[in-house]
């Protein structure tokens, strides 16, 4: 069982603590031998230890998180056996990518983290929950800005036709570069600088430093297209007579936007109020991968708090109950300068105007403390600002 924690908490995607299993499902999971042979296998081969702040300061627990390189993918041999989740239709030669199904412990996580996130932020808070519908019709995510620009950057092999988003093509022909020891520093900074905001330039941009580094497509080595826009939101049609177009949801926020009305009427007409939702969202993606990061269908917990104006913004009540709360922050700034992750508080950060509003600095906090809950180190958190040119159409800010 300690075994188990250890691991699982290491792995980044699947991220709770074990104590949230039966005890007699775990009992039953580590006694299988594919559990048993990965369990010698990185216990002998990895160096990574997860502590507990009492054991260590928190500089050399820092330089315990060393990455196995074959971990991850143990783990998901692992999960796949034992049925904890698996790629949907594996048993048909011609899978399609980004679409999992979750067995029964990994039913029993899955629902066990949503409760938690149900107590942590909508009981807790007195929010209202709201369920909508999944098909959204088009008029919705075309008011919204959904229709015009909701997509990614792709680009295909010029011979095959397959298909991969740019951004990521031109990320991983950085790395590669970036293994090179006869790199000068100064081309070496420029390759990182470029690298961190890669899914921020335009399509000309990408083109651009495609070119320049001669990316060639992944699998095949052949040459790539021009980048070129696509939307990521799954349409359909309603009704017979195919006239009605709607889109499986790509979030959960436009059910909450649209019933606003009938929200604040459930509060009698007064402001600040939040919303919550809970239910799935469907998106597009140009090249899945990552195991349960970045997939088609996916599980989203959204919240909607409203404000009367800035000045709602600037004060939330229940702000000093998390001011000390520590927390690792990349902002625009420091990502501008390719600059060290800043370590302070959310009041720090607050206070040196990092975060704008007071309101968006405590659901951040909020967010902290909800995710160390569920078990993951807060020592792999990182709070990532947009840069204003990824930043969503709609957003002043986004963290």
């Amino acid at each position: 069982t300690q075994a188990a924690i250890r691991i699982f908490r290491t792995f980044a995607s699947f991220p709770t603590q074990l104590s949230l299993l039966s005890h007699s499902r775990l009992n039953l999971f580590t006694k299988t031998s594919s559990w048993r042979r990965f369990i010698r296998s990185t216990t002998t081969s990895t160096t990574t230890r997860m502590t507990t702040n009492s054991e260590v300061d928190d500089r050399s627990r820092k330089a315990q998180l060393v990455t196995n390189p074959q971990l991850r993918h143990q783990v998901e041999v692992v999960a796949s056996r034992c049925f904890i989740y698996a790629q949907t239709a594996s048993i048909h030669s011609s899978r399609v990518a980004g679409l999992f199904d979750y067995g029964p412990m990994g039913c029993k996580l899955k629902n066990n983290i949503l409760q938690h996130w149900r107590n942590h932020f909508i009981l807790e808070e007195d929010m209202f929950e709201v369920e909508c519908t999944v098909l959204t019709p088009e008029i919705v995510l075309r008011t919204s800005g959904h229709v015009e620009k909701f997509e990614d950057t792709m680009i295909h092999d010029v011979e095959t036709l397959k298909c991969y988003r740019a951004d990521h093509l031109l990320e991983e022909t950085i790395d590669k570069l970036l293994t090179n020891p006869k790199l000068s520093e100064a081309k070496r900074s420029n390759l990182k600088s470029l690298r961190a905001k890669a899914d921020s330039l335009s399509i000309d941009e990408l083109h651009e430093n495609l070119q320049t580094l001669q990316a060639k497509f992944p699998e095949t080595g052949n040459a790539i297209s021009k980048p070129y826009p696509f939307n990521l939101m799954f349409s359909t049609q309603i009704g017979p007579t195919g006239k009605t177009r709607a889109f499986l949801r790509p979030e959960t926020a436009q059910g909450i936007f649209v019933n606003f009305q009938k929200l604040l009427e459930e509060n009698r007409g007064q402001l600040p109020f939040a919303a919550a939702q809970i239910g799935l969202a469907f998106r597009n993606e140009i090249s899945p991968r990552s195991g349960l990061l970045r997939v088609r269908e996916f599980q989203m917990a959204e919240i909607e708090h409203f404000c009367v104006d800035e000045k709602d913004e600037d004060y939330h009540p229940k702000f000093e109950s998390v001011q000390n709360v520590q927390m690792c922050f990349r902002s625009q700034k420091v990502q501008e300068m390719n600059a060290e992750t800043v370590e302070m508080t959310v009041g720090e950060a607050l206070q040196q105007k990092m975060i704008s509003k007071q309101t968006l600095a405590y659901y951040m906090a909020r967010t902290q403390l909800f995710l160390t809950d569920i078990g993951i180190d807060p020592f792999r958190l990182r709070f990532r600002q947009h840069l204003k040119s990824e930043m969503a159409h709609y957003a002043k800010d986004c963290w």
